[in-house]
């Protein structure tokens, strides 16, 4: 029942929870693609203890980049367009398919491998884990959120 309006709706609801996940999560099952592409991101690199320090690297999602002349590199792996955390569980998850909070993932891997993961803000928020002194902003990006409304059906 309900006409052809509730079920596109309930058609409409179906294919956001199917591409989105709960929450619009855009960590999408294996296999499965985000509903949007990033093309690039810009992140700065700071350091807690020297204020003056600071680089600018470009980059492709999962591209790793050096951190100036030390013995570690980092890769930023994840995009959320508007970044918000399950206060229970920790999950991350975006409230919207708008860049109302943009933040990414990125993880540094030190000179043995260990792998610490932080996220990076546009708005200046800064997140850091304790004992690592360096910290991420993002600064701009370039995001298609046409990608999923051009691919063809199957």
């Amino acid at each position: 029942g309900g006409g052809w309006p509730t079920r596109v709706a309930t058609l409409l609801l179906t294919l956001a929870a199917v591409l989105c996940g709960p929450c619009l999560s855009v960590r999408p099952a294996a296999g499965a693609e985000a509903p949007f592409r990033v093309e690039w991101v810009e992140v700065r690199v700071r350091h807690a203890h020297y204020p003056k320090y600071s680089e600018i690297h470009r980059v492709k999602l999962e591209d790793p980049f050096p951190i100036s002349d030390l013995p570690i590199s980092a890769r930023v792996v994840e995009f959320i367009p508007d970044f918000g955390m399950d206060k229970k569980t920790g999950a991350v998850m975006t409230r919207s398919l708008k860049c109302n909070n943009p933040a990414v993932r990125i993880v540094v891997t030190d000179k043995q491998g260990k792998e610490t993961t932080q996220w990076a803000f546009q708005s200046g928020t800064r997140m850091h884990p304790s004992g690592q002194p360096l910290y991420f902003a993002l600064m701009k990006y370039k995001v298609d959120f046409t990608t999923a409304a051009r691919k063809k059906p199957k």
